[in-house]
């Protein structure tokens, strides 16, 4: 390994509270090359990023302006060995790949894609119609970004075959490099001392992604048991569900909170429910909120996924059930037998896990090793 490797992170990614993918990726290459961060902030903190991408032409002017910061920065892009646009890039991929084409550069460009904005906003989140002229033109920016990269960067093998698929694209294109979450954020948690009562702890946006049809029919299949508590925290189009009717037994937070104050929560938590949704990429990938649940010392529950069983086989930390409120309740209930030191012990075992594979050191390690081979 190279210590003397040149990378810039570099975009209008976002980063900060919220966001652990630029936080995670960005602290790991720090420590094994000499690192730079070029930064355009087109995004504003909080932003609904949903809402705005609705309306395109509010961010003509800001983009143009990060187009001259960029250009500003252009002796800096010519020394680099790589350059990693950070998510969201789904415009300055384009700025990145014309920038190595003037200079005549060549430095490797590495496309953080995360996920693809196309099948989010027309499959996933529906505010897009399928087949309209904006959902074409999304497909097109979503593939000829993914084409012009070098090498792209997803996070799990899963999703990678998806948008093989989807794009008609060659695996080797992409590396495979998990989410992850920094202990600067989130870090092994005190583990509760008693079960009285036994918390469950739900947090997230209420998409369709976590099933959340399903995790109310579980929490209403164990409302007789006083001895479970469930704690859901956030917002989102599905949090209606728990609008309509006062659950017993449970304490919704039906707001954004910041991870400071969700720390709280996960300290009173025995278990941390992850996500039961049937649609496709809730098959595909792994949500943040699991590697922040075994950041924090935390078993978890989630579905049983393909991307899930890649990850996470045999990991007895990670319990993982069918798609359904039975199920969900079944494994709440395996998981509230257990005595409290063996549950303890699942907790630093998940921590360990995450320490080995999805923490900055060990992310940053596994990229600096792609990048060494792309660049030689």
């Amino acid at each position: 390994m190279k210590k003397n490797v040149k990378i810039i992170y570099t975009g209008n990614y976002s980063k900060g509270k919220g966001y652990p993918r630029a936080n995670t990726l960005i602290e790991g290459l720090s420590l094994y090359s000499d690192f730079k961060e070029i930064r355009y902030p087109l995004w504003e903190s909080g932003e609904n990023k949903e809402e705005e991408v609705k309306k395109p032409y509010k961010k003509i002017i800001p983009f143009l302006k990060s187009l001259v910061f960029f250009f500003k920065n252009i002796e800096e892009y010519k020394n680099a060995d790589a350059l990693i646009v950070g998510y969201p890039g789904y415009t300055e991929i384009f700025v990145f790949k014309l920038v190595q084409i003037l200079t005549g550069n060549t430095f490797k460009i590495f496309y953080d894609y995360f996920f693809s904005v196309y099948e989010s906003l027309v499959f996933e989140r529906k505010v897009i119609k399928e087949n309209s002229f904006f959902a074409k033109l999304l497909y097109f920016i979503d593939k000829f970004g993914l084409l012009i990269s070098d090498r792209v960067l997803i996070d799990t093998a899963e999703h990678r075959d998806f948008l093989c698929e989807m794009f008609k694209l060659k695996k080797e294109k992409f590396a495979v490099i998990p989410v992850g979450e920094s202990e600067k954020t989130f870090s092994s948690l005190p583990y509760p001392e008693g079960k009285n009562p036994f918390t469950v702890l739900f947090f997230g946006t209420f998409l369709n992604l976590h099933g959340i049809d399903k995790i109310k029919g579980a929490i209403k299949l164990l409302e007789h048991n006083q001895n479970i508590k469930f704690i859901l925290v956030g917002k989102g189009k599905n949090d209606t569900l728990f609008k309509e009717e006062k659950l017993k037994n449970t304490e919704f937070i039906n707001d954004f909170i910041s991870p400071e104050e969700l720390k709280e929560f996960i300290k009173k938590s025995h278990v941390i429910l992850g996500i039961f949704g049937e649609n496709k990429r809730a098959q595909i990938v792994i949500p943040c909120k699991i590697y922040d649940a075994l950041a924090s010392g935390r078993p978890v529950i989630t579905g049983k996924t393909p991307s899930a069983e890649n990850m996470f086989k045999d990991k007895e930390f990670v319990f993982m059930c069918k798609n359904s409120a039975e199920s969900i309740a079944k494994t709440i209930k395996k998981v509230y037998n257990l005595d409290n030191k063996t549950l303890c012990s699942l907790g630093g075992k998940a921590y360990q896990y995450y320490k080995q594979n999805f923490s900055p050191k060990a992310l940053g390690l596994k990229l600096i090793q792609e990048v060494e081979l792309e660049i030689q």
